[in-house]
């Protein structure tokens, strides 16, 4: 079974290009919008989108089972992995992205994790290297996530990880029997911060984690009576964390 919602095409909103700063500060919906449908005819290299962001710039950049688009309001510009490029993406499959304080992007692929600078077009690559525990803990990356202090998280099919930007290395937490207080469940399929600083964490099978920074410990939310919980999708910075 896929791990997110695909999308069939990717549905695209002008008034979140060229809306006023004041009208999106104010959380207000035009009374005039339009609504366009884009597919493989105008430029997408798949029918099927994972992820989509707007850039401080006002672009739009979208995951896709086929690589990576940035969307200018006009037209497609497609990123993919090219044989024999170490500067091109890891890979084409797509699962997650974010963009940083410094306006790069991070993408979370099925192979690898990427860094991407929009000016020289360049991708920085991230694997996982066997042996080295300092390297990212499995190369399928599931979900990312800046906190409010600008650290990278990063979710993948073994374990969650934390980036070290002064020495390119990774910081991985993994289940440990031993440890009542290590994570529940090696999947992490979604990360989403609370307003106390509080990451919260979707895994397959395991239901829902919280990482407390402070401390450095995660504390298990189990409901008992559905076996096998698998959470996708978590969101919310208050009280509140949704889930799906």
């Amino acid at each position: 079974m896929m791990r997110f919602i695909k999308a069939f095409g990717f549905i695209m909103q002008f008034w979140l290009f060229f809306n006023s700063v004041n009208a999106q500060v104010q959380n207000s919906i035009p009374e005039h919008y339009v609504l366009k449908t884009y597919g493989i005819n105008d430029g997408l290299p798949s029918k099927n989108t994972t992820v989509a962001l707007k850039d401080k710039r006002g672009f739009v950049w979208i995951g896709t089972e086929n690589g990576l688009c940035k969307f200018d309001g006009y037209s497609f510009k497609v990123y993919v992995n090219i044989a024999g490029d170490s500067t091109s993406l890891t890979n084409n499959y797509i699962n997650a992205m974010v963009e940083d304080s410094n306006g790069h992007f991070w993408v979370g692929t099925m192979n690898g994790l990427n860094r991407f600078d929009p000016v020289t077009e360049k991708f920085e690559r991230f694997y996982h290297k066997e042996n080295d525990k300092a390297s990212l803990s499995n190369n399928k990356v599931w979900s990312l996530l800046i906190d409010k202090t600008n650290k990278l998280w990063i979710g993948t099919d073994d374990g969650f990880n934390l980036y070290n930007k002064n020495s390119k290395t990774f910081k991985v937490y993994q289940p440990d029997a031993k440890n009542q207080y290590a994570i529940k469940g090696k999947s992490v399929n979604a990360i989403a911060e609370d307003a106390a600083g509080n990451l919260w964490l979707g895994n397959w099978s395991n239901g829902l984690n919280k990482f407390d920074q402070k401390t450095k410990r995660f504390t298990n939310y189990m409901q008992k009576e559905i076996a096998n919980q698998k959470i996708r999708t978590i969101s919310g910075r208050s009280a509140l964390i949704m889930m799906a």
